[in-house]
């Protein structure tokens, strides 16, 4: 009688102990599946991340130039007011 006991308690822990098992491994599973998410959602952001870099250094790019152009253009546009100046002094003095 006591082996059939033993033998119950036994068999009632390995049943107990394969369900926590079962639920153990459906946890497992489950944050795996976090975890895959997880780097599937940072790849995605340094992806993101990546394009807004290039995004703001053609940005930065385009503003450089467009400084310089509008240098370019105010040094060619005071250079025409000063030869504008010259020639009406000299049709005025003429």
């Amino acid at each position: 009688m006591e082996n059939k006991t033993l033998v119950q308690k036994l068999n009632s822990q390995i049943t107990e102990l394969k369900a926590d098992n079962k639920s153990l491994m459906s946890k497992v599973r489950k944050y795996e599946s976090v975890i895959e998410d997880a780097a599937k959602v940072k790849k995605k952001y340094e992806t993101e991340l990546k394009a807004c870099r290039k995004l703001a250094a053609a940005y930065t790019e385009a503003v450089k130039e467009a400084q310089k152009t509008k240098r370019d253009l105010t040094e060619q546009m005071e250079k025409e007011i000063q030869n504008f100046r010259k020639q009406s002094k000299k049709i005025l003095e003429g």
